[in-house]
């Protein structure tokens, strides 16, 4: 009796050996690509500041840069209002309670750093910051706080703009259903 139940134990391992070197495994799901050190994320705006085209973003805001290219609607007192492509740089500034947020937004191309006729540099710094850290989504409420924004011309002599009072909601996370 001891030596059919060995060799029962044995036949079972051994069919089950084979059979689990030709079972089919799964494909795996690739991988979205990532650039190194860059993060890949969804920053939307919406308000006085919303965010017009693509809002997936790679790469946004360390602070030297890179500053992704950004489309966004500007619908403040100062400038014509209308969307425009440009870039963005977004952070935290400060630390602490007191953490407010700043936004800029540019519409010259980046790579010559020179500013033509009809271009706008947009700055605003405030709001309030609620990180849901179980989401991971940043969102930055900013109410009637002032703003600048500087108009160029022919002449590349900017026209400072203060604007008293800009109100938008910023949502910043790395869930990128929130961008669908």
């Amino acid at each position: 009796m001891k030596r059919n139940t060995v060799f029962v134990v044995c036949f079972c391992i051994a069919v089950l050996a084979v059979s689990g070197s030709h079972a089919v495994k799964p494909e795996k799901t690739p991988k979205p690509e990532k650039t190194p050190g860059l993060t890949t994320e969804c920053i939307i705006f919406e308000g006085d500041l919303e965010s017009a085209g693509d809002t997936i973003i790679v790469g946004c805001c360390p602070n030297a840069g890179p500053w992704p290219a950004y489309t966004m609607t500007l619908d403040v007192m100062g400038i014509s209002n209308g969307t425009y492509d440009g870039y963005l740089f977004i952070n935290v500034f400060g630390t602490g309670p007191s953490a407010q947020y700043k936004v800029q937004f540019w519409t010259w191309d980046d790579d010559e750093r020179d500013p033509g006729t009809g271009d706008y540099f947009f700055e605003i710094y405030g709001g309030v910051l609620d990180r849901n850290r179980k989401t991971k989504v940043l969102t930055v409420t900013v109410d009637d706080e002032p703003a600048t924004v500087w108009v160029y011309h022919d002449d590349f002599d900017p026209v400072e703009v203060p604007i008293p009072s800009v109100s938008f909601v910023l949502v910043r996370t790395g869930d990128l259903s929130y961008c669908q």
